[in-house]
């Protein structure tokens, strides 16, 4: 032990963890132990870099979910993940016992503070989920804020929502007087009941979705409510599909600057895309028809939408008066990182392909508005330390 000791302590010296400091191992790989010759010692603890320095730094009350990986089979344990959405419902303002407040929580939200293997460990169901770790409540699987991307296109979870839903309206499948409620199911109760993204996928027909669900029974479509003709030209349609996404997606009521951060393919994955289409596939479009009361920067939704040429326009306006650029020269100066804090602040996108998507649009803008410079570069390479220079001669 005491070689184990003296060894680490060594180690955190070259690696630059400050004596005592014993926060900065969660930043150390178990690749790092092993390139510096620690591999016979982590090997003494299942190569497990967290039991390693469990046992050698007992002093200290090591959490688990801070290193970059988590020990093998540790979302195996129920007792593990129930910790974690502890932890993670404080985070949030969620007293322990107050079930219900994680009926507002997002699936996304989950995801992005680190719930991603505990959602693959239950079918990528939030409802399986709470289900799981908190068993000694009854949980209303309706009341969930959000599912995950293409949840609609299967047809198993399109049949346990209308499972559930039939339970709600008091319908039995086996009872065929009381199979035959479904005749007075309208699209306003489906919606009004979580099933925005499911009744999307149907094109906002009723009639369509039971059909499809319930294939067996003999449907008369004739005894359906008349269905709204044109689904998505109503406005009306359009803003409740809107408002249950804003739910879905964990946006707060009035927070319009939410929108910002959402993408083209996040709508169209929650049965979006027929509406979208309406607004030739551009969200900002589409919002804004919403939403007419609010002073939408188009711009904003540069890399996650497509843009208008007006759009593109403002933009480039609204980083040339940012950044103080007079003429094409100007952009020498400009980075690619200022360009991707400017716009997106801190709400950058993880993927490299949405920032790429800002920097083409970019490109193109410039092209427009200065034609007899030369921005291949920009539009390939991205605003690169050499392409500057090239810009400058």
């Amino acid at each position: 032990m005491k070689s184990q000791r003296l060894f680490l302590d060594s180690l955190g010296e070259k690696l630059g963890i400050i004596e005592g400091d014993r926060a900065g191992w969660y930043k150390v790989t178990y690749q790092a132990v092993v390139d510096h010759g620690g591999s016979t010692l982590i090997g003494n603890f299942d190569n497990s870099l967290i039991k390693m320095l469990q046992n050698v730094y007992k002093d200290f009350e090591w959490d688990p979910l801070r290193f970059s990986q988590v020990p093998r089979n540790y979302w195996v344990s129920m007792e593990n993940q129930r910790r974690f959405m502890d932890d993670l419902g404080l985070k949030l303002g969620i007293p322990p016992g107050d079930y219900a407040a994680w009926y507002k929580v997002s699936y996304k939200t989950i995801i992005e503070n680190g719930g991603n293997t505990i959602f693959k460990k239950h079918q990528s169901s939030i409802s399986a989920v709470f289900e799981a770790i908190y068993p000694e409540y009854k949980w209303d699987k309706l009341r969930f804020a959000q599912v995950p991307r293409n949840y609609w296109a299967s047809p198993p979870h399109q049949r346990a929502y209308l499972d559930l839903l039939g339970v709600k309206l008091g319908i039995e499948e086996t009872n065929a007087s009381t199979f035959e409620r479904w005749y007075q199911l309208t699209s306003k109760m489906t919606i009004e009941n979580g099933g925005a993204g499911l009744l999307a996928h149907y094109n906002g027909s009723v009639s369509k979705m039971l059909s499809a669900v319930f294939p067996s029974f003999p449907w008369d479509s004739k005894r359906f409510p008349k269905a709204p003709q044109n689904f998505w030209d109503s406005l009306e349609n359009q803003k409740m599909f809107i408002f249950e996404l804003e739910k879905r997606l964990g946006i707060k009521e009035g927070d319009r600057e939410a929108w910002y951060g959402v993408s083209d393919e996040a709508v169209a994955s929650e049965g979006g895309d027929t509406v979208l289409a309406k607004y030739h596939d551009s969200l900002p479009s589409l919002l804004s028809n919403v939403y007419p009361d609010f002073a939408w920067k188009k711009w904003k939704f540069v890399g996650r939408s497509k843009l208008d040429p007006e759009s593109t326009k403002a933009l480039l306006a609204h980083l040339e008066n940012a950044l103080d650029i007079k003429s094409a020269a100007d952009w020498a100066r400009v980075s690619r990182g200022s360009i991707i804090n400017l716009v997106f602040g801190d709400k950058k996108p993880s993927s490299s392909s949405k920032k790429s998507q800002l920097l083409k649009t970019l490109a193109e803008a410039l092209k427009a508005k200065y034609p007899s410079t030369c921005w291949d570069n920009l539009a390939t390479v991205n605003l690169k330390s050499k392409d500057r220079a090239s810009l400058k001669t």
